[in-house]
């Protein structure tokens, strides 16, 4: 099952995109700069250029995937009630976002909400966001 990329034309989407790529996972991908949807498609990362405030549209790109990795803005805590509006019944069974860990561990709808603290440096941060995709 694909793992959705929100935010995947900011320094640390690319680096959990090349991670994701890495370990062979199929990769869809939002974007809000059209100049960075071809670099994406070239590497096999289905692209759509979206804010996120389409909850319809999100959910079109969300559909089928397993987990969410919520990386849209400089403050993704802020814009994470757009992705969690967009994805029940969509199969979706985890978003995963940086921020400050004190968000509820479960959502409507049996959502798994993981908060990676942001504090961390960026390798780090992106080995954690990576692991928080793991299915047991």
């Amino acid at each position: 099952m694909p793992v959705v990329v929100t935010g995947a034309d900011s320094v640390l989407g690319t680096a959990v995109v090349t991670a994701l790529l890495a370990e062979y996972v199929e990769v869809r991908a939002t974007v809000t700069d059209r100049s960075a949807v071809r670099a994406l498609v070239d590497r096999g990362v289905r692209t759509a250029v979206s804010d996120l405030l389409d909850a319809e549209r999100l959910g079109a790109i969300c559909e089928g995937a397993h987990t969410v990795i919520h990386l849209y803005g400089p403050h993704p805590v802020e814009t994470l009630d757009l992705v969690l509006d967009a994805v029940p019944d969509t199969g979706v069974r985890r978003v995963v976002t940086v921020g400050p860990p004190d968000a509820p561990a479960e959502r409507p709808g049996g959502v798994a909400l993981v908060v990676v603290p942001g504090t961390v440096p960026q390798e780090a941060l992106v080995s954690a966001l990576v692991d928080a995709d793991r299915r047991a």
